[in-house]
Protein backbone atom coordinates (compact mmCIF):
# COMPACT_ATOMS: atom_id res chain seq x y z
CA UNK A 1 0.00 0.00 0.00
CA UNK A 2 1.06 3.73 -0.66
CA UNK A 3 1.94 6.04 1.63
CA UNK A 4 -0.52 8.39 0.31
CA UNK A 5 -3.17 5.75 1.24
CA UNK A 6 -1.66 4.57 4.34
CA UNK A 7 -1.82 8.73 5.40
CA UNK A 8 -5.28 9.18 4.22
CA UNK A 9 -6.27 5.68 6.34
CA UNK A 10 -4.92 6.99 9.07
CA UNK A 11 -6.64 10.87 9.15
CA UNK A 12 -10.26 9.04 8.40
CA UNK A 13 -9.41 6.55 11.28
CA UNK A 14 -8.38 9.75 13.83
CA UNK A 15 -11.93 11.18 12.60
CA UNK A 16 -13.81 8.59 12.59
CA UNK A 17 -12.77 8.24 16.57
CA UNK A 18 -13.18 11.64 17.13
CA UNK A 19 -17.45 11.94 15.56
CA UNK A 20 -17.67 8.80 17.89
CA UNK A 21 -16.45 10.37 20.44
CA UNK A 22 -17.96 13.92 19.55
CA UNK A 23 -21.17 12.10 19.62
CA UNK A 24 -20.56 10.15 22.58
CA UNK A 25 -19.61 13.32 24.68
CA UNK A 26 -23.11 14.56 23.65
CA UNK A 27 -25.19 11.76 24.59
CA UNK A 28 -23.41 12.01 28.10
CA UNK A 29 -23.52 15.87 28.74
CA UNK A 30 -27.03 15.59 27.86
CA UNK A 31 -27.80 12.43 30.91
CA UNK A 32 -25.70 13.86 32.99
CA UNK A 33 -25.89 17.88 32.82
CA UNK A 34 -28.75 19.12 30.72
CA UNK A 35 -31.52 15.97 32.28
CA UNK A 36 -30.45 17.05 35.80
CA UNK A 37 -30.45 20.64 35.44
CA UNK A 38 -33.89 21.48 33.83
CA UNK A 39 -35.14 19.31 36.76
CA UNK A 40 -34.01 21.60 39.33
CA UNK A 41 -34.50 24.82 37.46
CA UNK A 42 -38.05 24.57 36.02
CA UNK A 43 -41.16 24.86 38.24
CA UNK A 44 -43.13 22.15 36.73
CA UNK A 45 -42.08 18.36 35.39
CA UNK A 46 -44.12 19.84 31.51
CA UNK A 47 -41.62 22.95 31.44
CA UNK A 48 -38.54 20.62 32.23
CA UNK A 49 -39.23 18.02 30.13
CA UNK A 50 -40.27 20.66 27.19
CA UNK A 51 -36.88 21.65 27.73
CA UNK A 52 -35.41 18.23 27.66
CA UNK A 53 -37.24 18.17 24.27
CA UNK A 54 -36.09 21.16 22.55
CA UNK A 55 -32.33 20.33 23.52
CA UNK A 56 -32.43 16.40 22.16
CA UNK A 57 -33.78 17.65 19.64
CA UNK A 58 -31.18 19.67 18.44
CA UNK A 59 -28.63 17.34 19.81
CA UNK A 60 -30.51 14.59 16.91
CA UNK A 61 -30.20 17.11 14.69
CA UNK A 62 -26.18 17.37 15.34
CA UNK A 63 -26.08 14.07 15.59
CA UNK A 64 -27.78 13.20 11.95
CA UNK A 65 -24.54 14.73 10.43
CA UNK A 66 -21.89 13.13 12.81
CA UNK A 67 -23.58 9.57 11.75
CA UNK A 68 -22.60 10.09 7.74
CA UNK A 69 -19.37 11.29 8.92
CA UNK A 70 -18.35 8.74 10.92
CA UNK A 71 -19.78 6.10 8.65
CA UNK A 72 -17.68 7.74 5.94
CA UNK A 73 -14.58 7.63 7.57
CA UNK A 74 -14.86 4.45 8.77
CA UNK A 75 -14.64 3.15 5.21
CA UNK A 76 -11.94 6.03 4.31
CA UNK A 77 -10.11 4.29 7.80
CA UNK A 78 -10.68 0.67 5.89
CA UNK A 79 -8.78 0.55 2.86
CA UNK A 80 -5.75 -0.97 4.68
CA UNK A 81 -5.77 -4.88 2.95
CA UNK A 82 -7.81 -6.97 4.98
CA UNK A 83 -9.93 -4.16 6.93
CA UNK A 84 -13.12 -5.63 8.58
CA UNK A 85 -15.63 -3.09 8.83
CA UNK A 86 -18.76 -4.95 8.20
CA UNK A 87 -19.97 -5.03 12.09
CA UNK A 88 -19.02 -1.29 12.83
CA UNK A 89 -20.44 -0.53 9.35
CA UNK A 90 -23.83 -2.13 10.77
CA UNK A 91 -23.47 -0.30 14.41
CA UNK A 92 -22.63 3.06 12.97
CA UNK A 93 -25.56 2.79 10.39
CA UNK A 94 -28.06 2.15 13.56
CA UNK A 95 -27.17 4.41 15.50
CA UNK A 96 -27.45 6.68 12.64
CA UNK A 97 -31.11 5.58 12.09
CA UNK A 98 -31.93 5.78 15.73
CA UNK A 99 -30.82 9.40 15.64
CA UNK A 100 -32.36 10.26 12.58
CA UNK A 101 -35.78 8.62 13.67
CA UNK A 102 -35.76 11.10 16.67
CA UNK A 103 -35.33 13.89 14.58
CA UNK A 104 -37.33 13.29 11.92
CA UNK A 105 -40.73 10.84 13.01
CA UNK A 106 -40.71 11.22 16.96
CA UNK A 107 -39.21 15.20 17.96
CA UNK A 108 -41.74 16.86 15.69
CA UNK A 109 -44.46 14.86 17.18
CA UNK A 110 -43.69 15.93 20.78
CA UNK A 111 -43.40 19.18 19.54
CA UNK A 112 -46.88 18.92 18.09
CA UNK A 113 -47.87 17.62 21.54
CA UNK A 114 -46.26 19.84 24.17
CA UNK A 115 -48.24 23.10 22.19
CA UNK A 116 -51.37 21.81 23.52
CA UNK A 117 -50.36 21.44 27.08
CA UNK A 118 -51.38 24.24 28.78
CA UNK A 119 -54.41 24.05 27.41
CA UNK A 120 -55.27 20.68 28.43
CA UNK A 121 -55.83 19.45 32.25
CA UNK A 122 -53.20 16.63 33.57
CA UNK A 123 -54.86 13.76 32.72
CA UNK A 124 -55.80 14.83 29.44
CA UNK A 125 -55.44 11.81 26.65
CA UNK A 126 -52.32 13.90 25.08
CA UNK A 127 -50.54 13.61 28.47
CA UNK A 128 -50.78 9.81 28.08
CA UNK A 129 -49.30 9.59 24.23
CA UNK A 130 -47.05 12.38 25.34
CA UNK A 131 -45.54 10.38 27.96
CA UNK A 132 -45.19 7.54 25.55
CA UNK A 133 -43.42 9.51 23.02
CA UNK A 134 -40.94 10.86 25.74
CA UNK A 135 -40.40 6.78 26.40
CA UNK A 136 -39.68 6.26 22.97
CA UNK A 137 -37.33 9.47 22.47
CA UNK A 138 -35.28 8.52 25.30
CA UNK A 139 -35.16 4.53 24.11
CA UNK A 140 -33.67 5.69 21.09
CA UNK A 141 -30.89 7.82 22.83
CA UNK A 142 -30.16 4.74 25.07
CA UNK A 143 -29.98 2.58 22.60
CA UNK A 144 -28.08 5.05 20.18
CA UNK A 145 -25.25 5.79 23.57
CA UNK A 146 -24.72 1.57 23.69
CA UNK A 147 -24.21 1.77 19.67
CA UNK A 148 -21.54 4.76 19.89
CA UNK A 149 -20.44 2.46 22.94
CA UNK A 150 -19.65 -0.25 21.07
CA UNK A 151 -18.32 1.21 18.10
CA UNK A 152 -15.97 3.39 20.01
CA UNK A 153 -14.51 0.49 21.33
CA UNK A 154 -14.38 -1.39 18.31
CA UNK A 155 -12.59 1.62 16.24
CA UNK A 156 -10.01 1.74 19.05
CA UNK A 157 -8.97 -1.57 19.52
CA UNK A 158 -9.40 -2.19 15.27
CA UNK A 159 -6.07 -3.32 13.95
CA UNK A 160 -4.00 -1.01 12.24
CA UNK A 161 -0.83 -0.85 10.17
CA UNK A 162 2.11 -0.06 12.35
CA UNK A 163 4.54 2.84 11.66
CA UNK A 164 8.31 2.99 13.21
CA UNK A 165 7.91 6.63 14.03
CA UNK A 166 6.25 9.53 14.43
CA UNK A 167 2.50 9.97 16.59
CA UNK A 168 -0.11 7.77 15.23
CA UNK A 169 -3.49 7.81 17.15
Amino acid sequence: MGPLLARIGGVARTLHVLFLAAWLGGAAYHFAVVIPSARAVFATRDEAMRFVGLTLSEFDRYAIWLGPGALLTLFLGGILPGARVGLRAVLTSAFSVACLVNARVFSPRVRALEVFMPVRGPQHATRAELEQLYLYVDSLLVVGVALAIVCLVLAVSAPRQRRLGGIEL
